[in-house]
């Protein structure tokens, strides 16, 4: 944070995980309110704490570990005010050998993250302006990708229907990822996608995924200039 200040370049701080990181990130953005710092956190370092390695063992291994009831607080509580800017999976598709290890460490938690951030909306413990911002809107303005993250005229038509009436388990043999384990299997979710465009057309389908064509991503770099 100190080289962003300093240098006047961005700087993106990953998988925040504990309160402490929570009060120095905050007490920067509290003292300079347009750094050029941001944040992300894991949706589980979110969900889980230390005691899931007693039920879990291995497969809630991850790096930075797990924190305590006190440390999860403190980040929903960081990305409901902003402090946190985003949400990012961290997604480590381990297979069920490779977590036998204890020097492997990461989880999958690509085709989770969705239906835990919006079952936090409809909990109230995460404000609904706040789910766009997290997972769309402050990824692309971040890492400088041009015209998406948002759904207005000029913009990528890049989209998700969900379902948020029903709440389904996760079940590991249901789940996309070649692994086929999670570290919240059982766990009951809302939100979860039926439909996703991409471009304006339809790559996911209730289930079905289609391949289709899309348009090259731009980013802007620091400097103004666009780049593939």
């Amino acid at each position: 944070m100190e080289y962003a200040e300093k240098y006047h370049v961005p700087v993106h701080i990953a998988h925040i995980a504990s309160a402490a990181d929570v009060e120095q990130l905050r007490a920067y953005k509290r003292k300079h309110p347009h750094s050029l710092v941001s944040a992300e956190v894991t949706p589980h370092h979110l969900l889980l704490t230390s005691a899931a390695l007693e039920v879990l063992g291995n497969y809630s291994r991850m790096q930075p570990p797990l924190g305590t009831e006190r440390d999860r607080q403190a980040l929903w509580k960081a990305l409901r005010d902003g402090t946190i800017d985003s949400v990012a999976t961290d997604h480590a598709p381990h297979t069920r050998e490779d977590k036998k290890s204890p020097e492997i460490y990461g989880v999958p938690g690509l085709e989770t993250a969705l239906p835990i951030i919006l079952t936090a909306a409809l909990r109230e413990e995460l404000p609904w302006n706040r789910v766009t911002d997290i997972i769309a809107r402050r990824p692309a303005e971040i890492y400088g990708i041009v015209l998406r993250g948002r759904l207005e005229v000029g913009y990528a038509a890049d989209m998700v229907l969900c379902n948020i009436q029903d709440y389904t388990p996760v079940e590991e043999e249901k789940l996309h990822t070649k692994c086929k384990w999670s570290p919240f299997a059982g766990m009951s979710f809302t939100g979860w996608p039926i439909r996703t465009w991409v471009d304006g057309n339809l790559v996911f389908d209730q289930g079905k995924i289609y391949q289709r064509s899309a348009r090259e991503v731009d980013f802007k770099r620091p400097n103004g200039n666009a780049q593939h």
